[in-house]
């Protein structure tokens, strides 16, 4: 009986234990898991950008090629040299050009080129007219000696990626996946639609980084025996995240047994794909390092992150070594959400000067990529208090005011107590369109002018309302085009809505309100014009071109400099005035390149300022996009633009004039005047515009009228709010 009792408790207990369960491929990482520290080392090559050439990495060693020759890299030392390139002579005559396409390691250490091979020479030793160029297959050594070559004409004329297994090689093209045996005999064919990003070892075989659901990555495992695909796997991060400088063929994605390694917003990330754990391996910028200027990283076998920099024309080594010693210390945080080059250059520039005072930059931008929104990630710090102590956002985001509403410190005190600051001189315009309630709580150190030029006098300031742009369907014409290069309702209204945004209330803290005058008068504006424009001649110049012969009223436009203001001057007529964008009172628009703002959660808010400060000095805002809001920076700018020579500039997309690409003075005081004019700034929701879109369409279709359009857009709106990720 005390046996039975025994065997009883046992059962129970087993069955009270729960088995540990498998390791479901594709979790979705729910943190990041933090980086550790590391020393830095790095050395100056001479060498070119490699970026986006074929390469590969085996071990510690990085190889790519440029043009018909091979290169060798070591990421433990930096050390670059050049391998032997293909045989190309033959009796020490050129006989064929090669330019190598894709590189792929295979077995018994051998590698793989494909090679596109143009013969300019023909049997017969004649230069050849019309050459047609194929495709090669190269096999090399482990030394990089070629030991065969055989054409592969099954493939087509582009390799993507490619990959070695077995006697089995696969080929990677836009048209799909091609199966060769070794010899060069053809296995297998089938397409492959989706996006292919990159091609990576995995387990056994290799997979195709492609998209999954809901806009993650996902790896797809290739069956290389039967020519088939496996289950695929989600990964927890997006495919935007690693469109390294816009391309989406040959990233810098690598794997190393079960991880996966990819760059996010310029640093390295980690991914374990059984589990989908997410680790940042080191934050570049916490060594002083530009991660907007990483064109290769990856982690070596002794746990160090080796990474190659390319700027102002050079290439620097770079790698860092892990160290027991504590992360860098920063006594200030500016959190930003989204990735930007001047905000990087100032934290940096910043740091070297003030080693005791150093700023640490939180990249919400990050977040992005794993699914988790920045503007909901950092309103949960903001409301927990650990946003730090600066706030800074670009154009491409909310401006920081509705970004980080009611968490903001007054910066007027600060400001006028700054006699630096003072004796610059700063806008009043681009303050002015920054205050509310007499409070400035975001600073603008650049701003872009958005206005319209036009060909006729027009009486007060210039402004033109939606009722003295009912002629503009006529002054247009009725042409369509069989380009069709874009929708103008669609671009207006955008145009219109980012404008005035702020009337609707689209800053996150307000209530949408579409049921005004501004939002109608902005639907019927948009519903004058033409769906196509007649775009015959070169895009850029098309508009000159119909505002000279007056069949365009307006030729509206951003101006960052002023060499592009003096070139449209000129090319739209010599009696070419600056004047408003319709609808806004004023007639002149500032659009706040970047905006930096004081949280009310700093804990030391004068040593934010002596940061913050340095965004507005003239110093600081003598190069890069946007105009300057630092009145001494401003004249700097306007006087070389002054005492620039000539330029030819195509007109009509078929003639080049000779134009006094420098500003006269007339030119300069124009947009002085247009700037000091400027009432409104221009604020753009690209998520509000999508939710609004559809309605706005079927007016413009005659689906519904005005005022039922308005209350739609309304709903969408309010849908939108309620659905987004705000909260």
């Amino acid at each position: 009986m005390k046996k039975w009792c025994i065997l009883l408790l046992c059962l129970i207990l087993c069955g009270c234990s729960k088995a540990p369960s498998a390791s479901q491929k594709g979790t979705v990482a729910t943190e990041l898991l933090p980086q550790r520290a590391y020393s830095l080392t790095y050395k100056d090559l001479n060498a070119e950008n490699f970026a986006h050439a074929p390469m590969i990495q085996r071990n510690d060693m990085l190889f790519f090629a440029k043009n018909s020759t091979i290169f060798s890299l070591s990421l433990q030392t930096g050390a670059l040299a050049p391998l032997q390139s293909p045989a190309l002579l033959t009796d020490d005559v050129a006989t064929e050009t090669v330019t190598i396409l894709a590189l792929a390691e295979g077995e018994y250490d051998t590698f793989w080129a494909v090679e596109q091979v143009t013969p300019i020479l023909s049997e017969d030793g004649e230069p050849l007219e019309h050459p047609t160029p194929y495709l090669r297959l190269r096999c090399y050594s482990a030394q990089w000696r070629s030991l065969s070559a055989f054409p592969i004409p099954q493939v087509g004329d582009m390799v993507l990626f490619f990959a070695h297994k077995g006697d089995t090689l696969v080929f990677l093209t836009p048209q799909g996946l091609t199966y060769l045996r070794t010899d060069g005999e053809l296995l297998a064919h089938r397409e492959f639609s989706d996006p292919a990003y990159a091609l990576v070892s995995y387990e056994d075989s290799f997979a195709i980084l492609t998209e999954g659901e809901r806009g993650r990555a996902a790896l797809q495992p290739l069956d290389m025996r039967n020519f088939t695909d496996l289950e695929r796997i989600t990964l927890p991060f997006s495919l935007d995240a690693i469109s390294y400088s816009g391309a989406k063929y040959r990233l810098p994605v690598f794997t190393r047994d079960n991880l996966l390694f990819f760059p996010c917003e310029g640093n390295l990330f980690s991914c374990e794909i059984s589990t989908g754990k997410v680790q940042k391996l080191a934050d570049w910028l916490d060594y002083d390092i530009n991660p907007v200027y990483l064109t290769y990283q990856t982690l070596l076998s002794d746990g160090s992150v080796a990474g190659f920099q390319w700027e102002n024309g050079a290439l620097r080594y770079l790698r860092l070594t892990p160290t027991d010693a504590p992360l860098p210390t920063h006594a200030l945080t500016l959190s930003m959400l989204s990735t930007d080059l001047p905000a990087y250059t100032l934290v940096m520039d910043y740091n070297r000067d003030h080693p005791d005072m150093r700023v640490r930059v939180v990249n919400y931008g990050e977040y992005l990529a794993f699914g988790l929104a920045p503007r909901s990630q950092f309103s949960h710090h903001l409301s927990a208090g650990t946003a730090g102590d600066m706030v800074f956002s670009s154009n491409r985001d909310l401006p920081v005011t509705e970004l980080a509403a009611g968490n903001l410190e007054n910066l007027y005190p600060y400001l006028n107590a700054d006699e630096s600051l003072k004796q610059e001189g700063l806008f009043q315009s681009v303050l002015k369109v920054q205050e509310e309630d007499g409070n400035l709580y975001s600073i603008a150190p650049r701003f872009v002018l958005s206005t319209a030029l036009s060909t006729r006098k027009m009486a007060g300031t210039g402004t033109l309302t939606v009722s003295r742009a009912m002629n503009l369907y006529a002054l247009y014409g009725t042409s369509t085009s069989a380009q069709e290069r874009f929708s103008r309702q669609e671009t207006i209204l955008r145009e219109h809505i980012a404008r005035n945004s702020r009337a609707y209330g689209i800053a996150e803290h307000q209530e949408f309100s579409f049921n005004t005058p501004l939002f109608q008068d902005g639907l019927l504006y948009a519903s004058l014009f033409p769906k196509t424009i007649d775009f015959s001649y070169d895009d850029v110049t098309a508009g000159w071109r119909r505002v000279r012969e007056g069949n365009q009223l307006l030729l509206t436009g951003q101006y960052y400099d002023f060499s592009a203001l003096s070139r449209d001057l000129y090319a739209v007529g010599s009696d070419a005035i600056l004047c408003g964008f319709p609808d806004v009172e004023g007639g002149h628009v500032l659009e706040l390149w970047e905006t930096y703002g004081l949280l009310s959660s700093c804990q030391n808010p004068e040593q934010a300022w002596n940061f913050l400060r340095t965004v507005l000095l003239a110093k600081n805002q003598q190069d890069g996009m946007g105009f300057p809001s630092n009145l001494s920076a401003f004249a700097q700018m306007g006087q070389r633009a002054m005492e620039v020579t000539g330029e030819l500039v195509l007109v009509d997309g078929q003639m080049a004039l000779p134009i006094p690409a420098a500003l006269s003075g007339e030119q300069y005081s124009a947009v002085l005047d247009a700037i000091h004019k400027a009432t409104a700034r221009y604020e753009n929701d690209e998520e509000v515009f999508a939710a609004l879109w559809p309605e706005a369409q079927r007016y413009f279709n005659g689906e519904q009228d005005l005022s039922t359009t308005v209350s739609r857009a309304q709903t969408a709106a309010e849908n939108y709010r309620n659905v987004s990720n705000y909260s």
